[in-house]
């Protein structure tokens, strides 16, 4: 492959097939021995060797891997390659394969890249301590069907490591996974500046001994779609994916069962995150199971859910120290945490509209707590969340910080009350099912049953409580406070009622169907054939 990649010259649109096979970068122990990658020329790994045309490879049946065991004695398998960098054993290549240059546009397709040990000495943009897999600089590289498995970097990118000098280029990756690397930051993959793309990827059991078990960004702001971390962890930020002073940009993208002392799925620092159509589930973390947000970050989530996540402390979905996120169409179930199992803010402002927080549990604040903040909600429904010592819906730990609601419902709480800590301030329009949350605003509704009805899914939505037809929070709300939707995305004001005029309902979803009537209908019985 050497020789090959020697003969390639760049911009020459060379096409290199690679028959399956263990694949080295040297024949002796020089561990700056790399496979480099050249402008213009593409890499296709998966061959058995008698195909006529690139189409009649299967680069999952004929694994062709690229290993940094140059000294022979890692633990692998059979194919060999190193699942876990604990299995690496000796002295490896600092870098599997290396980009580098302006605008190097090399294409990878159809490789698993393994055993590169980035441990050297700290030079000109880190270059031995970066990118075990992969260590790119500036380069737009293609990577595509391409697996980084049991990489390690003492600095940062265990699997693959991308270094720009601006946010002009980035590495596009479709189809890719990395499983069992790590690093300092980054474990699975690190970029520093930059934009990267990243479609249908996969973050497996990658490991950060500070932060981004998965994926560390610092000044960069990737693009992710059809993305899934799992099982990822980190000592200190971002089990899944960590992000510093960068626009990083998530669709479709699932963080689950990921760890870290901050933020088991997502930690932001000054930030700002855009998130649309994420689940978090099962994370977990000292502070922000699912998220946590400081500095001046201001993540957007639209269409987000956060399903049992926990917190040994703060904010078992989400905390926000002092960040201020907007949420849109958000359901927050069965999180958990000591403080505010659903959400805890400490002086941040988050903006909460059409989100629910049903089954959550803490100490304090069930549903919510907030310490200074001063969180706005606007058709946000509380039910069924629970809490050890107070506010089973929402705790307020000091009046120097104000929770506004309206068109709000705060109710059936199983333990705690509904409200408790300091006083609430209501904007109007809202039901408090117990009394405890002190409502006196016009509209207002304190001590009313919601009736809402617990097993309406509609549609699928985690654990949305929907009024039934009796509750007295259809066309009750604030019609010049009304959210253009509901959480589902149903166009408001909806007339529930029946009566002929709409009007905006309390709380998160609306009632879209009328009170039935009731006529007698006569029919003809029809005659058998």
């Amino acid at each position: 492959l050497q020789t090959a990649l020697a003969a390639s010259p760049p911009d020459s649109d060379n096409e290199l097939w690679v028959a399956a096979g263990l694949y080295k970068p040297t024949g002796d122990t020089n561990r700056e021995a790399t496979f480099p990658l050249k402008r213009g020329v593409a890499l296709y790994g998966g061959f058995a060797g008698t195909e006529t045309e690139r189409d009649q490879r299967d680069w999952t049946v004929n694994l062709t891997v690229l290993s940094g065991d140059i000294d022979n004695n890692d633990i692998t398998t059979p194919a060999g390659v190193v699942t876990d960098t604990a299995n690496i054993v000796g002295n490896n290549s600092y870098h599997v394969m290396t980009g580098s240059g302006w605008m190097n546009t090399a294409a990878i397709d159809g490789f698993i890249l393994t055993a590169g040990k980035a441990n050297g000495d700290y030079c000109s943009r880190c270059k031995q301590q970066c990118g075990g897999g992969l260590f790119n600089d500036n380069g737009s590289l293609s990577l595509t069907n391409v697996t980084f498995s049991g990489n390690s970097a003492t600095n940062a990118g265990g699997g693959m490591s991308n270094d720009y000098d601006n946010n002009d280029s980035g590495a596009s990756l479709t189809n890719v996974t990395f499983s069992g690397n790590s690093a300092d930051i980054g474990g699975g993959m690190y970029n520093f500046a930059g934009s990267p793309s990243l479609t249908n990827v996969t973050f497996s059991g990658n490991s950060a001994n500070y932060k981004g078990g998965g994926m560390g960004n610092w000044g960069s702001s990737p693009s992710l779609t059809n993305v899934t971390f799992s099982g990822n962890s980190a000592d200190w930020d971002g089990g899944g994916m960590s992000n510093s002073y960068g626009s990083s940009s998530l669709t479709n993208v699932t963080f689950s069962s990921n760890s870290a002392l901050h933020g088991g799925g997502i930690h932001n620092w000054d930030s700002y995150t855009s998130l649309t159509n994420i689940t978090f589930s099962g994370n977990s973390a000292a502070y922000g199971g699912g998220m946590d947000n400081e500095g001046a970050s201001y993540p957007s989530l639209i269409n987000v859910t956060f399903s049992g996540n926990s917190a040994s402390l703060s904010g078992g979905g989400m905390v926000n120290g002092d960040g201020n996120p907007s949420l849109t169409n958000v359901t927050f179930s069965g999180n958990s945490g000591y403080y505010g199992g659903g959400m805890a803010s400490y002086t941040g402002n988050p903006s909460l509209t059409n989100v629910t927080f049903s089954g959550n549990s803490a100490d304090y604040g069930g549903g919510m707590y907030n310490h200074t903040g001063n969180p706005s909600l606007t058709n946000v429904t509380f039910s069924h969340n629970s809490a050890t010592n107070e506010g089973g819906g929402i705790y307020i730990y000091s009046i120097t910080g104000t929770v506004t609601v309206s068109n709000s419902i705060i109710a059936n709480s199983l333990s705690g009350g509904d409200c408790a800590g300091a006083t609430i301030t209501s904007a109007g329009y809202n039901i408090d099912s117990d009394g405890s949350c002190n409502l006196t605003a016009v509209g207002d509704m304190p001590n009313t049953d919601p009736a809402l009805d617990p097993l309406a899914f509609n549609g699928g939505y985690t654990l949305t409580h929907m009024p039934r037809a009796d509750s007295p929070a259809i066309d009750a709300g604030d019609p010049l406070n009304c959210p253009a939707t509901d959480q589902r995305g149903a166009s408001r004001p909806y007339d529930g009622n029946g009566d002929g005029n709409a009007v905006c309902d309390i709380g998160s979803v609306e009632f879209l169907s009328p009170a039935p009537s009731y006529h007698l209908l006569y029919l003809p019985i029809a005659s058998k054939p």
